[in-house]
């Protein structure tokens, strides 16, 4: 059964525009100001320059930019064959499974995250014994008051 999209659907989508057109102003503008500030800041500003220009940096900064379109790109692909499967068939065997497992990829990256900074700030934590051997860490607080 097909429905007549939400009339707010086909307003105008020059805001949508005129947002993602700033927020990708704001990120060169951003992008600039560090790549300016890296070449003012260094000792030897040539030096930075000429690290910033090598194509070595380049061919690095590419091939990530394009590894993430690629990821990018398969996720939403394959994001919208799920959306579609779980939204034509509403029942199935294993749909909660599958909707608690696509959960998880919102879930585990904080968890994973949070134990890191526990494992390397918190009362046995890798940060906290080398500062122990050098003269003791007592007045260092544990990772947002958490102690283990």
């Amino acid at each position: 059964m097909i429905h007549a999209p939400h009339p707010a659907l086909l307003a105008s989508r020059k805001p949508v525009i005129i947002t993602a057109v700033l927020l990708a102003g704001f990120i060169a503008a951003g992008t600039g100001l560090l790549v300016l500030s890296l070449y003012l800041a260094a000792p030897s500003a040539g030096r930075a320059w000429s690290v910033v220009t090598s194509g070595q940096t380049w061919a690095v900064i590419s091939g990530a930019g394009w590894q993430a379109f690629l990821s990018a790109s398969l996720s939403v692909i394959l994001g919208l064959v799920a959306a579609r499967s779980l939204h034509r068939r509403r029942m199935f065997p294993g749909r909660g499974l599958f909707l608690a497992l696509s959960f998880m990829a919102m879930i585990v990256p904080t968890t994973v995250a949070a134990i890191g900074l526990v494992q390397l700030w918190g009362r046995n934590g890798f940060i906290r014994q080398q500062l122990d051997a050098f003269g003791g860490a007592d007045g260092l607080f544990p990772a947002y008051g958490l102690e283990m």
